[in-house]
């Protein structure tokens, strides 16, 4: 999106350039800035490191000279808080829950106008608690492992570290493509400790790509798909368990209720 302050635009995780452009999380669909030719970019130092990590570039980014707020989405997401005249918050992609690999969401006081993520607002979608889905997914792995090979298929951003380090706290160190591996090396510079392996193993956490190959490798591979869409969607997988990095219909409800600005823009 884009907004104009006093004249300039800027370009928050848009496609256009701005004069002032705003880099919310390391998801390349949010990114864009980073690959383009835009001049002043901003973002937390995490977020610029785990983009780098994922797929290189070369520009100058500077840590946001506007107040910023953890977004609890992915490791150095942030919101953003604009002030003219109103004080505007870019919300974004939030979790209100506590993700085992990313900072815990804050919530600031006194917002007039909020603009925030709407990929699951809908009343029907309510997600499980992060528990009960790990729970899950230990005796689902337990169960499966005594026959198969198991491959998560998750994003390679964010969701796959935190898959991994569900795994380490039940004690499996899981295979990972050499993308995965990078960016997992990218979040132990920022304290997160990851255990994993580039070498065979029987449990593997994959991109879309490399899960399908493994699949045409070993016909004993079940693949597992980790996703919010796992609520609405058959994906296509042999398994599929709803971990969202998103906040769903109740989050966002407990976020703006807490929050209580007097406008709120759903993107």
């Amino acid at each position: 999106m884009q907004l104009n302050i006093d004249g300039k635009i800027i370009s928050i995780d848009d496609r256009r350039i701005g004069d002032i452009n705003l880099v919310s999380h390391a998801h390349m669909d949010h990114a864009y800035a980073f690959y383009s030719n835009a001049r002043e970019i901003f973002s937390s130092k995490k977020t610029e490191e785990i983009a780098k990590s994922y797929k290189k570039f070369e520009k100058n980014v500077s840590e946001p000279k506007i107040q910023s707020f953890n977004s609890g989405h992915i490791l150095g997401g942030r919101q953003f808080l604009i002030e003219n005249g109103e004080r505007i918050l870019y919300a974004g992609e939030i979790l209100m829950e506590e993700n085992l690999v990313a900072e815990k969401i804050q919530i600031p006081k006194d917002v007039d106008v909020v603009y925030v993520d709407s990929t699951y607002y809908n009343y029907k979608v309510s997600f499980p608690s992060r528990e009960e889905v790990y729970s899950t997914l230990e005796s689902f792995i337990a169960n499966s492992l005594q026959y198969n090979q198991i491959v998560f298929v998750v994003y390679e951003i964010g969701k796959a570290q935190e898959v991994i380090k569900f795994l380490n706290t039940i004690s499996i160190v899981p295979q990972v493509s050499e993308r995965i591996a990078r960016i997992a090396e990218a979040y132990s510079n920022f304290g997160i400790k990851l255990k994993y392996t580039l070498e065979e193993s029987e449990v593997k956490v994959f991109g879309r790509k490399e899960a399908i190959t493994e699949r045409l490798k070993d016909k004993r591979s079940l693949l597992v798909a980790l996703s919010g869409w796992a609520l609405i969607f058959k994906l296509d997988c042999d398994y599929q368990f709803p971990l969202s990095d998103h906040a769903d219909y109740n989050q966002i409800n407990q976020f703006l209720d807490i929050l209580k600005p007097k406008k709120v823009f759903f993107i």
